[in-house]
């Protein structure tokens, strides 16, 4: 037995344990040499840290534990294999609840809308004694159109049409004050936004914030004109150019876009 699988055995060993599955680029065929496995441990109440630690000093090596920047974490290095392993634990109530938000309800966010229903169907899991993560994987099917409508209503607008509040009015703002911090920070809102539109336009799952214009060309179906270029021009271009490049991208994705909406 491996020290991953002893890893996976004691933490499922837990009685507030629901399941623990994998995601991430290892399973996405988009994986290199820095990636690691990421690990989701549904647990009704958290796991104490002394227990976690108990466990990962016999198995891993590296370790950074009790990790709270976001959700709560342990990463470390597995020690026979030498592969990073990022754990994640998170609340079973927590997750349905984001899944109806989304998935049933239809809320729209400003970037990144469904990545989690995309890590979820795209989770493979190695513990679910009473099938509580594969209903919950089972019962997210095609993209609905209404959810599709509302993340391009919500972030359409916020690309250039609305004048004041516009990434594009905050970039150009930004770059006449050289404010580069500024230019790069609603730089990277702008993206958030223009990726959510794309991939729901497309119907297909947010995959997150890494690669993506990768996962846009081998997932969409429908890409804006010159959409790789366009993309690249506008991060290294010089900022005189910026919001000549920005133009032409956004003027792209307004020609694919009105084919529907």
């Amino acid at each position: 037995m491996t020290d991953f699988e002893d890893i996976v055995n004691e933490l499922s060993a837990v009685d507030s344990v629901s399941a623990i599955v994998i995601a991430g680029s290892n399973l996405s065929g988009v994986s290199d040499e820095l990636s690691d496995i990421d690990m989701y441990v549904y647990t009704d109440d958290e796991i104490p840290l002394d227990y976690r630690k108990n466990i990962f000093v016999r198995y891993a090596k590296e370790l950074s534990l009790d990790n709270r920047y976001w959700e709560l974490g342990d990463e470390m290095r597995i020690a026979d294999s030498g592969i990073p392993l990022d754990i994640m634990y998170r609340a079973p109530a927590w997750i349905q609840s984001v899944v109806h938000n989304v998935y049933q309800e239809h809320h729209a966010s400003l970037g990144y809308t469904t990545c989690f229903l995309f890590n979820i169907i795209n989770s493979k899991i190695l513990y679910d004694p009473s099938g509580w993560f594969l209903s919950l994987q089972s019962g997210i099917k095609s993209y609905p159109d209404e959810l599709a409508k509302r993340i391009i209503e919500k972030n359409l607008p916020l690309l250039k049409d609305k004048k004041y509040a516009s990434y594009y009015s905050q970039i150009s703002n930004a770059i006449s004050r050289n404010d580069y911090v500024s230019v790069n920070h609603r730089l990277s809102a702008f993206f958030a936004s223009y990726f959510d539109i794309l991939f729901a336009y497309n119907r297909v799952y947010h995959p997150g914030e890494k690669r993506l214009v990768r996962f846009v060309l081998d997932l969409c179906g429908a890409i804006p004109e010159d959409f790789e270029k366009d993309v690249n021009a506008v991060l290294c271009a010089d900022y005189s150019m910026k919001l000549t490049y920005l133009d032409l991208l956004i003027k792209h994705l307004y020609e694919l876009i009105s084919r529907e909406f």
